[in-house]
């Protein structure tokens, strides 16, 4: 049984997640890392969005591709990773919601997301929640509170992400709350190919 990783269940309600250790178990917009991206976008939507999405990753053995959902069942933004083949194999989904000049109700839905993470994974390996400068603005002024949970055959990644006045005016990137399924594979593509 597939079970969702819901950025925003608790905005809309509680849901009980059953217990799973796979990563593939888990579903963002009903897509799970391991389906192939072409059982929910076809080959021409998906061209059309790697043309509009930009990128700094060196090798192209992954490719990332965001998606805005009209009508999303919990997530508006879709940051999806797939392998660069005739499959389009997914190796991570990540929901986003923005949260706008408002990271207070961001951090608060996190620490809920958090919780329940913790109370149906107790025995998952997890990172410390911190809060440090965004790799991504030079200036130092970014935040990223994030956290990961680690469970077989890859991780669970959430974060909120505080872009300066700055970023936003020049790049415009919002505030925003990421859940992200990654795949064991996909972890070692971004840490050892994705920027040599």
């Amino acid at each position: 049984m597939r079970v969702f990783i819901a950025v925003v269940v608790l905005i809309f309600s509680l849901q009980s997640w059953a217990k799973a250790d796979d990563i593939r178990d888990f579903e963002i917009e009903g897509m799970s890392v391991g389906d192939s991206l072409l059982d929910y976008f076809s080959e021409n939507e998906i061209k059309k969005q790697l043309s509009r999405t930009s990128g700094t990753y060196k090798s192209d053995y992954i490719k990332r591709v965001w998606f805005n959902l009209s009508e999303p069942e919990l997530y508006p933004v879709l940051n999806i990773h797939f392998i660069n083949d005739k499959n389009y194999e997914l190796v991570s989904i990540g929901g986003i919601h923005y949260y706008r000049n408002d990271m207070p109700t961001c951090y608060r839905k996190m620490d809920e997301i958090i919780k329940d993470l913790e109370k149906n994974f107790p025995s998952s390996t997890k990172s410390t929640l911190e809060i440090n400068n965004h790799a991504s603005d030079e200036t130092g002024i970014s935040k990223v509170r994030d956290m990961w949970f680690e469970l077989t055959n890859g991780n669970v990644y959430i974060n909120c992400t505080d872009w300066s006045e700055e970023i936003t005016s020049e790049k415009g990137w919002v505030d925003e709350l990421g859940v992200y399924i990654e795949t064991s594979q996909f972890k070692d593509w971004i840490n050892n190919e994705a920027h040599e």
